[in-house]
């Protein structure tokens, strides 16, 4: 693959999520010109009509025949939220063409509406994030996730943003795909829920990444892990195959050693060796360079 595609592959995948960009950059966030669509999420209670735990049936009396019923499928059983119910006319907004979809809890009392564009331009993605950004200000919670097949990592990138409202979780979704040299493939959600509880509002300021991190393990080979950075607790996790290899609030005696720098497919990562007192192993990352400039901004301390 060409020095040329991996550069413009680079700057796509850092342009399409703001995890480092809110952390790294100081500066004010540019200016939007106000959306439509932030209307849609004024009101504390719902959306439109539609109020916070009504029931299927309310939701279908209030949109009438523009009102689909869907089943819940087992797989969403006993999710927290589960989709059932969407309108069947599209929501224009901004330009943008919107699926309006509804999710109910186990009970089926109404907790959260869908607003789903299947085919935003580039820009787009871009401009309702840094409105929602401009509006909301720090996010809640933030994660990024590669798509990949084995170790050849492909520029498919998904982003989730959340911010917290009072009650409410405001959630911004990204996804490109490009399925071929092509062609690429967008889509942007915007979610608003009413969580049940403060338990759903734990994660605050966890930043999460996968599909960018692996353990290196010498013969047994690498695999895939998940690493989770909290700035405001100072801690820092990493699970690799459903087994946590270490959970830690960093001090001063714990290091994080930067090594080499290499790719994994088209992946420009860093080798990282994570030393923590108390613990005798040491472990072995290789990580995306843009993570550890994450690190650095988060463990001055600690990054070696």
């Amino acid at each position: 693959m060409s020095r040329d595609f991996q550069n413009r592959l680079q700057t796509c995948l850092v342009s399409t999520s703001t995890l480092f960009v809110l952390i790294l950059s100081t500066a004010a966030p540019a200016t939007c010109a106000e959306l439509a669509i932030e209307k849609e999420f004024a009101t504390e209670t719902g959306w439109r009509g539609a109020i916070w735990r009504m029931s299927v049936a309310e939701l279908a009396k209030i949109f009438g025949r523009d009102f689909q019923e869907e089943n819940r499928s087992k797989k969403e059983k006993d999710s927290d939220v589960a989709v059932r119910g969407k309108l069947r006319s599209k929501l224009q907004l901004d330009g943008l063409e919107y699926e309006v979809k509804f999710g109910f809890t186990p009970s089926d009392k109404f907790n959260a509406v869908f607003l789903v564009c299947n085919k935003p331009k580039k820009e787009s993605l871009l401009q309702v994030r840094e409105r929602l950004t401009e509006l909301f200000g720090a996010t809640h919670a933030q994660s990024r996730s590669y798509g990949r097949v084995g170790f050849a990592v492909h520029p498919d990138v998904s982003a989730i943003l959340s911010w917290r409202q009072g009650q409410k979780r405001i959630e911004f979704h990204s996804l490109e795909i490009r399925p071929n040299v092509f062609m690429w493939v967008r889509r942007l959600s915007v979610i608003v829920s009413a969580p049940e509880s403060e338990k759903q509002f734990e994660d605050k300021g966890l930043y999460s990444f996968t599909g960018e991190v692996a353990q290196s393990r010498g013969k047994k080979g690498a695999r895939w892990c998940l690493l989770e950075v909290n700035p405001s607790k100072e801690t820092l996790k990493a699970s690799c195959q459903g087994e946590v290899i270490f959970d830690q609030k960093l001090t001063e005696d714990d290091r994080l050693k930067l090594g080499a720098r290499g790719l994994i497919g088209d992946l420009d990562v860093q080798d990282l060796t994570v030393s923590l007192k108390g613990v005798p192993d040491l472990f072995e990352l290789s990580i995306g360079t843009d993570v550890v400039s994450l690190l650095q901004q988060t463990f001055p301390k600690q990054v070696q």
